[in-house]
Formats: C-alpha cells, sequence, structure tokens
C-alpha cells in the first residue's frame, strides 16, 4: 500500500478520484463529494489530499478542508473491494500527523445516513458525536 499527499490534485488524478467516488456512492447511495480543490482552505500550502494505492489503483481517498484555524471536516471514502484493511485509519492517521504542529482544534468527519460503513467505524473509533449536520433544500 502506498499513501501520497498533496495540496493539489493533478487532472489525472482528479479523473482517478471520481471514479473511485462513483464506485462507493453507488456502493452506499452517498452524495456529498467532495470539492477537490483547497481554494477555500486557509492554508493553501497545506496538505489536504490524501490518497492510497494498491498497485496502480487508487483504493482510498481522503480530503481536509480546513476554511478556519480551528477545524478541519473530513470527507473520505474508500473502495468496497479494499474496506477493513486498514485504509481509512492510515489516511486519517497521516492526516493528524500532518496537522499536529497547526493550530486545529478538532477534526469533523462527514458521514452520510446512508454510509453504513461510516456510522459503524465512527461508532467503533469515536463514539461521543460532538454535533451533527443536516441537509436542508428549499
Amino acid at each position: 500500500m502506498t499513501h501520497y499527499f498533496t495540496n493539489s490534485l493533478t487532472k489525472q488524478q482528479k479523473a482517478t478520484v471520481r471514479d473511485l467516488q462513483k464506485i462507493c456512492f453507488a456502493f452506499e447511495q452517498l452524495e456529498n463529494g467532495p470539492l477537490l480543490s483547497n481554494f477555500l482552505n486557509i492554508d493553501k500550502t497545506l496538505p489536504c489530499f490524501f490518497l492510497a494505492y494498491e498497485g496502480e489503483d487508487l483504493v482510498g481517498f481522503l480530503e481536509a478542508f480546513f476554511p478556519t484555524t480551528e477545524e478541519i471536516e473530513i470527507n473520505a471514502f474508500v473502495h468496497p473491494d479494499h474496506r477493513r484493511k486498514g485504509i481509512f485509519s492510515a489516511l486519517v492517521s497521516e492526516a493528524r500527523k500532518v496537522y499536529a504542529p497547526h493550530p486545529f482544534l478538532q477534526m469533523l468527519f462527514q458521514v452520510e445516513t446512508s454510509s453504513e460503513s461510516g456510522k459503524t467505524y465512527m461508532e467503533n473509533r469515536f463514539p461521543h458525536i460532538d454535533r451533527s449536520e443536516y441537509r436542508l433544500k428549499l
């Protein structure tokens, strides 16, 4: 397993992430896609994209969004055939190492209600829910 992190994605990386996203989103009926840009981040020099490859195949992706110096929002997904191998945990660990020297106070994980794998992971690893947000439509 190879991990890579960066503050910007190439066109090819974006296409590969979108391909992985389609697979993951169809598997769990997800709809909260990543931005794939760092233009809203408070510090554009910090890595905000974390990618996990098995050989040439992208099997995991984590995007960090930090609009302030206080919190980081995490949006991530792992290929259904590669889950339960520690890929998401490794990506979170990499992100935590990168952000440890910075003043961020908390990480918020975006978990959609249809993501059974996401809810199970959070319940097992981080059982305390600090807050919940809902998507509203008019």
